[in-house]
């Protein structure tokens, strides 16, 4: 039996209040939508994403990169080339790990709110997770860029983050 909408797994070790998970989620099925309409890459999707602080992130980007050194958010796509659904039509799309610490950091800098910093982190690791790679070329960040935007246009229009 196919299932009737996107799996999202999300696992915030206590980082963010539960109200802040439920808006993640809400727009991350926006975003997944939005995906599905325009790339090709299935209809429906399952995503895990968790939310940890640096010292997380910085293992996780140590061992798996070797970068020993925090980050904003990393992405580990299990979406490689062609779509391939699981029996029941999902498509496993792969891994987010966002820091909460460097999203908070990030927001205060740029001066938007926490909230925006992370659903734009999440926008942009979706995109990597579906092959995007803004460190290919100028052409292929500008590519990502506009999709970026694109999304995030859309969330803000609908009044889904400030």
């Amino acid at each position: 039996m196919k299932p009737l909408t996107h799996r999202i797994l999300l696992d915030d070790s206590g980082l963010l209040h539960t109200e802040q998970l439920d808006r993640l989620k809400s727009n991350l099925m926006l975003c997944l939508d939005f995906i599905a309409e325009s790339e090709e890459a299935g209809d429906l999707f399952e995503l895990s994403v968790s939310f940890v602080t640096d010292e997380e992130i910085r293992q996780i980007n140590r061992e798996f990169r070797e970068k020993d050194k925090a980050t904003d958010v990393l992405s580990f796509s299990q979406f490689e080339g062609e779509p391939m659904p699981t029996p029941d039509g999902v498509q496993p799309l792969g891994d987010l790990i966002v820091s909460v610490e460097t999203a908070r950091k990030q927001s205060a800098e740029i001066g938007h709110s926490e909230e925006y910093e992370l659903n734009r982190l999440l926008v942009h690791g979706l995109f990597h997770l579906l092959g995007y790679d803004h460190e290919v070329s100028a052409e292929e960040e500008r590519i990502m860029q506009g999709r970026e935007d694109a999304l995030l246009k859309l969330l803000e229009e609908r009044g889904q983050i400030p």
